[in-house]
């Protein structure tokens, strides 16, 4: 301690509120993310919240500690305190990153923090404070583990290892912090003819009680992982059938505006099914047609800033045909922003650590594939938000040149429906293997004012020769992860997952 004040003093008063109201906040905040949808805004708001919360009842304890005379329950509330801190912003950390590969800073971090735990631990034997000695013991097991793997790394961790950090150390954080709370009041809440026994019940309670909602919790996730991976496996081996299949019939042609010239990615597909393609750069397509594939099906033609057509197979000519798609103005709102300045903010995740895909080629035929699409919902703050950047990630590639369009849409129903953006952005790759692939924004001026919208990339172009394109798949993942394989199919979407995708948007700064 540096100094000796009575618990009256205006200094202990002030540290002594903040502590209090710190972990009062910190249990309520972390009641949200347990019982609430896991994911979603609320979640990751709160858990948050709960982080800082918990950053103050560490720093106020040890204040505590410093300005009052040791004793040895002042002792255990600080040792519960710094072990509730370092769990929660471990966990934290873990789900913010989708990894458990710690960064330099958190590296340093878990060394000091072992440091302090090696610290109390021996502080604890020399004073006798066993509780206090047990939970520097804790610290420095949990935070020596991390500096040992951060120093020594080892084989590349599977992809839902940081989920389960996140759920056991946030739960052995909140366990800590509610353990400390019971043991406080408990002494008020018992009539003096309790037994003695019911005293311990208030010590091993929370951990037995959560300890048990803890493991039933990763137990739920991995069967939900084991489940999501086979249907995930079925559904793109359902999906890949069409493109398998012999064809019973090739649709040839050329897309056009009204004056003949020639409309480039042009999509043409089987509406509601996986059958579809992209026009080339002379808007000449070729699209295989399997046998499933029935005369009274409908063929879409579209491109953003012309109207679409629909023609069945059955009215479409044996031989080449030429579709012409006359020009449609997008109307798009306007909006006018009266800051002088706007604020940046980053939506999505810009890192990737795993070893799943979501796939654009499929199969031996990849070319049947163009016009797949994938993407993701992004939350937009309110009042709206001016599109700045996009950037996305390509996990695998051997093809020698690869184009994509970049999308925007509205949601209707959780789906993208609504076109946002006045004209087609494109975007080539040269070159083969993984890569971040930026995408500028601003020069389409466009303000947006949903809630919600899906961003997605289209593979709408390729070299003549590869087999592989694809997306890192983060599974579990705070999003909702957006696929539609082949021109004009049906959008599939998948809660808790995603690609490695982050939007930058501009905003009014708040007043």
């Amino acid at each position: 301690m540096l100094f000796s004040l009575p618990s009256s003093a205006l200094a202990v008063r002030i540290v002594l509120g903040m502590h209090i109201a710190a972990g009062t906040l910190a249990l309520a905040l972390g009641l949200i993310p347990m019982l609430g949808r896991k994911g979603g805004p609320a979640h990751v708001r709160a858990g948050r919240a709960y982080t800082y919360a918990m950053i103050v009842v560490a720093a106020t304890a040890v204040g505590l500690c410093l300005l009052q005379p040791l004793t040895l329950g002042r002792l255990f509330l600080t040792g519960v305190a710094v072990l509730s801190f370092y769990l929660s912003f471990s966990g934290w950390r873990a789900a913010r990153r989708h990894s458990v590969v710690l960064p330099p800073a958190d590296a340093v971090l878990a060394a000091l923090a072992a440091l302090v735990g090696l610290g109390m631990a021996g502080a604890g034997i020399w004073l006798g404070a066993i509780l206090f000695a047990f939970f520097g013991g804790l610290i420095c097991l949990f935070a020596g583990l991390d500096t040992w793997r951060a120093l020594r790394p080892a084989a590349v961790p599977e992809a839902t290892a940081w989920l389960f950090r996140h759920f056991i150390r946030m739960g052995g954080s909140y366990i800590s912090a509610f353990t400390a709370f019971v043991v406080v009041n408990l002494g008020r809440w018992l009539p003096e003819s309790a037994p003695s026994w019911a005293g311990l019940v208030g010590w091993i309670a929370p951990t037995i009680i959560g300890t048990i909602l803890i493991a039933s919790t990763v137990r739920r996730h991995k069967a939900r992982l084991r489940r999501g991976a086979a249907l995930t496996l079925a559904g793109l081996a359902l999906l890949a059938a069409p493109a398998e299949a012999q064809p019973g019939r090739n649709l040839t042609g050329q897309l056009t505006n009204e004056i003949g010239q020639p409309l480039p990615y042009a999509t043409v597909g089987v509406v509601g099914q996986g059958v579809g393609t992209v026009a080339d750069a002379d808007g000449r397509f070729w699209l295989a047609l399997p046998p499933a594939v029935a005369a009274t099906d409908t063929i879409q033609f579209a491109l953003l800033g012309y109207a679409k057509r629909s023609l069945t197979v059955a009215a479409l000519p044996a031989g080449p045909v030429t579709i012409v798609l006359p020009a449609t103005a997008v109307a798009l709102p306007d909006a006018t922003v009266q800051a002088r300045r706007l604020d940046t903010l980053r939506i999505g995740n810009p890192h990737y650590r795993t070893r799943l895909q979501t796939n654009f080629a499929l199969g031996t035929k990849p070319g049947q594939n163009v016009g797949s699409e994938i993407g993701r919902v992004f939350q937009l703050p309110k009042g709206g938000a001016w599109l700045d950047q996009f950037d996305f990630v390509l996990s695998a590639n051997d093809f020698d040149t690869v184009t994509f369009r970049i999308n925007v849409y509205a949601l209707r129903g959780g789906v993208p429906a609504v076109p946002l953006l006045r004209q087609s952005i494109y975007r080539e790759v040269v070159g083969r293997g993984a890569r971040r692939v930026r995408v500028a924004l601003q020069a389409e001026q466009l303000f947006v004012q949903e809630n919600a919208i899906a961003v997605t990339v289209e593979w709408v172009g390729h070299s003549r020769h590869g087999q592989q394109l694809a997306l890192p798949l983060l599974m579990p993942a705070f999003a909702t992860h957006l696929y539609r394989y082949g021109a004009a199919n049906r959008w599939k979407r998948f809660a808790s997952m995603s690609t490695t995708m982050e939007l930058r948007v501009l905003r009014a700064p708040k007043e």
